[in-house]
């Protein structure tokens, strides 16, 4: 991997881990949420003139495809307010990345999409781990 790759990376979980430890100090709400994401999309809004050329040519169904996309991020930041107003970090961050991992898969299944082993223990391994995360933290594991 490049340096530059692991400099993002890290920079990444840096800024992941720090807005998710404000939200949590700051009470977060649901417009805490949306002026977080806000700024961030103003901050990368100028890559969109960058690579403008590339924009253009995606097809028609991605951009169908981000509508409920952005539906369901909305409605899981309006869930972590609640969480993080209500609970404890270290039980409501675990579980709230937990469920999505776990839908997936049901919802391919549902689609009667073929799921094989190696797919189903890439959902099931993460999703148990961060259930069990979630129970230590509150001294039931």
């Amino acid at each position: 991997m490049s340096v530059t790759a692991i400099g993002l990376v890290l920079v990444s979980a840096f800024v992941h881990a720090g807005w998710n430890l404000l939200g949590k100090r700051d009470g977060a709400s649901t417009a805490y949420f949306f002026v977080a994401c806000a700024a961030g999309a103003a901050v990368i809004a100028p890559m969109l003139l960058v690579w403008s050329a590339s924009v253009v040519r995606m097809p028609a169904v991605v951009w169908l495809y981000l509508i409920p996309a952005g539906l369901f991020q909305g409605l899981y930041f309006v869930g972590l307010a609640g969480a993080y107003r209500t609970g404890d970090l270290s039980v409501a961050y675990p579980v709230a990345r937990a469920l999505p991992v776990l839908m997936v898969p049901l919802v391919r299944k549902a689609k009667d999409d073929h799921l094989s082993v190696a797919s189903m223990y890439g959902s099931i391994v993460p999703a148990v781990w961060s259930f069990m995360l979630a129970a230590r933290s509150r001294g039931l594991g």
